[in-house]
């Protein structure tokens, strides 16, 4: 059976590694799925920029690229080039 892809918005992955109240449980279910392999995982590169930025004012710098780097274990980045760019214009 082929896996669904889950793009996930870049706020959906705060709420998953900042455990943020009371978003953590739905987007915990979904990493399970991840773990059970019935789903892929799916984000943008700048994501993770994005989120080392927000974790690191909430926390150390170390604790938010352990965070990422164990994040990016379970999911696929999505290119983001300017062929990628130009289409969603089009």
């Amino acid at each position: 059976m082929k896996q669904l892809n889950l793009f996930l918005d870049t706020n959906v992955v705060y709420d998953l590694l900042a455990n943020r109240f009371p978003f953590y449980d739905s987007i915990a279910k979904v990493v399970t799925l991840k773990e059970k392999h019935q789903v892929n995982i799916v984000v943008s590169a700048l994501t993770f920029v994005t989120i080392d930025y927000l974790l690191g004012k909430s926390t150390s710098a170390s604790i938010a690229k352990e965070k990422l780097q164990m994040f990016k274990t379970l999911c696929e980045i999505s290119s983001l080039d300017e062929e990628i760019i130009q289409k969603s214009l089009n």
